[in-house]
C-alpha cells in the first residue's frame, strides 16, 4: 500500500545576477545567471568512500575518515529537472520533522556516464 500523501504550498523569491537571463557580452563572455547560495554554517558536506557489505548496503566503514581532496560535481539538468530538485530540497526545508532527531532521507543515483554510484544522505538539523 503506497503511503498517503500530502502538499504545501510555499512561496518563494528568487534572485538572480541582472535580469534573469544570461547574455552573451564577448566571445565566449556572458553576463548574468543566478548568485551562490548564502549558507554560512546553515549546511555542510562530507564526503566518504562507501563499499558494499555483506549484508548488500552500501556503508562506509566505521570510524573510517572523510575523503581528501578537490572534487568537483557537474549537474546536468533542464529547467524542469532543477524545478524538481528545488521542489525536493524545499521539501525537506519545510516537513515537520521535530519528533526526529534525527531524520534524513537518501537519495542514490548513478552518474550520467554510469561509473559513480552516489549516495546523498540529506539530514535535517534544527
Amino acid at each position: 500500500m503506497k503511503p498517503k500523501r500530502s502538499k504545501k504550498r510555499v512561496t518563494v523569491e528568487l534572485e538572480f545576477a541582472g535580469d534573469g537571463t544570461v547574455a552573451q557580452i564577448g566571445e565566449m563572455v556572458f553576463s548574468g545567471g543566478v548568485p551562490a547560495p548564502r549558507l554560512g554554517r546553515s549546511a555542510r558536506f562530507a564526503v566518504f568512500r562507501e563499499r558494499l557489505g555483506r549484508d548488500g548496503l552500501w556503508c562506509p566503514r566505521d570510524g573510517e575518515p572523510t575523503v581528501a581532496g578537490g572534487f568537483q560535481i557537474s549537474v546536468t539538468a533542464t529547467s524542469r529537472g532543477f524545478r524538481e530538485l528545488g521542489r525536493y530540497l524545499l521539501a525537506l526545508a519545510e516537513i515537520d520533522s521535530s519528533r526526529d532527531d534525527g531524520y534524513h532521507e537518501h537519495v542514490e543515483t548513478l552518474s550520467a556516464d554510469g561509473r559513480t554510484r552516489f549516495h546523498f544522505i540529506l539530514r535535517k538539523k534544527r
